[in-house]
């Protein structure tokens, strides 16, 4: 088999449907028979976790499918709070092994709110840390303080929206 770099011979990736953060896309997958799938969302590099580079994954919203006949045509929900969001394919053997991994797409886009922004005064500033306190203790919800883009605003958040505020 060829060795080239963008050889996907375990499974290949295409997402169809217009994509919007929270908005939910078809991904399909082709692959070698008898594989699992693995779906990766991510907003954030990983480790390097293969000879094709870094993976761009989550792993906690991975979801496993398979085993592979055919293409395999199932829908996601894209991550909110982020502009910029990876999918990615990873082929599993009957063992639970990763075998290769696919293409990785990507989506771009431009927030129309400030991510941190909390208080909604257009900039990210302590006057947030009140707010973004008070969504964390009631379990509510609010675009500008899912600052790490997984659709809840939780304790996940706390170390970017320290980011924010600092950097």
């Amino acid at each position: 088999a060829d060795m080239g770099a963008h050889e996907f011979n375990n499974v290949y990736l295409s997402v169809i449907g217009d994509a919007v953060p929270g908005g939910t896309v078809n991904v399909v997958t082709t692959g070698s028979a008898g594989m699992s799938t693995e779906i990766l969302v991510g907003i954030e590099p990983a480790e390097n976790c293969t000879e094709f580079g870094p993976i761009y994954l989550d792993e906690a919203s991975a979801t496993t499918f398979g085993p592979v006949t055919g293409p395999v045509d199932m829908q996601i929900v894209l991550p909110t709070g982020s502009e910029r969001v990876l999918v990615q394919a990873r082929a599993m053997d009957q063992t639970g092994m990763t075998g290769n991994t696919s293409n990785v797409v990507v989506f771009e886009f431009e927030l129309d709110f400030l991510l941190g922004d909390v208080n909604q005064d257009g900039d990210v500033n302590l006057l947030d840390v009140q707010p973004f306190v008070q969504l964390l203790s009631s379990g509510g919800f609010q675009v500008e303080a899912d600052v790490n883009g997984d659709g809840v605003v939780s304790l996940l958040d706390i170390g970017p929206f320290v980011e924010l505020l600092v950097g």
